[in-house]
């Protein structure tokens, strides 16, 4: 394999991921003022993850390996598109949807690297590390920080209810009870000045 082939690849990746800024998610940004992107969600992400990764259950949590996560862990959307969190008809196919789009998207790179980002995409889709585990609460916490700044913004629109927005987002628990309870805290706000439903 040449060296132009091989930059060739990594273009071809490059203008690919370029099309996350095109992929529209359901969650507005934290101003409330438009819908976010994915390319911008991952990028805010991976800087949360450095700004809050104190705050991790791991004490020699690998930092720059969450980062990557989150600023790769949602480029199959490019192809599968963006899946609400509380959709279930959507979540019910996301895992197939994203998985052949995974192989897709990552078979552009050479090989070196396309079998190294499936595999990150992969730790992270299995949450089984600790640095999975961070990258998936910070990607959650995201989420909800932009839900609790714009008055319950899509948990309002989609009409989720306290218990079930407790639920998907206990994980963060598991990863940082810091953040765990700092979440606790901004749902039960938003549920006593009636934001979003018991």
């Amino acid at each position: 394999m040449s060296k132009r082939w091989r930059l060739e690849r990594q273009i071809e990746f490059i203008k690919i991921a370029d099309r996350l800024k095109s992929v529209i998610r359901s969650n507005r940004t934290m101003d409330g003022s438009r819908l976010e992107n994915a390319a911008e969600h991952s990028w805010s992400a991976a800087l949360m993850a450095y700004i809050l990764a104190e705050y991790s259950n791991e004490k020699d949590l690998n930092v720059p390996l969450v980062c990557k996560m989150l600023l790769i862990h949602d480029v199959v959307e490019v192809e599968a598109g963006d899946t609400l969190i509380y959709d279930r008809k959507g979540i019910a196919s996301q895992w197939r949807r994203e998985q052949n789009a995974a192989d897709r998207v990552f078979g552009i790179l050479p090989s070196d690297q396309g079998e190294e980002w499936r595999r990150i995409w992969r730790e992270f889709e299995a949450s089984a590390t600790p640095e999975a585990r961070f990258a998936r609460a910070v990607d959650q916490l995201s989420a909800v920080l932009a839900n609790y700044f714009n008055n319950g913004g899509s948990w309002r629109e989609f009409q989720v209810k306290k218990d079930e927005i407790i639920r998907t987002n206990s994980p963060i628990h598991s990863a940082s009870k810091s953040l765990g309870k700092y979440v606790m805290a901004l749902v039960s706000e938003l549920t006593r000045i009636g934001r979003i439903e018991k």
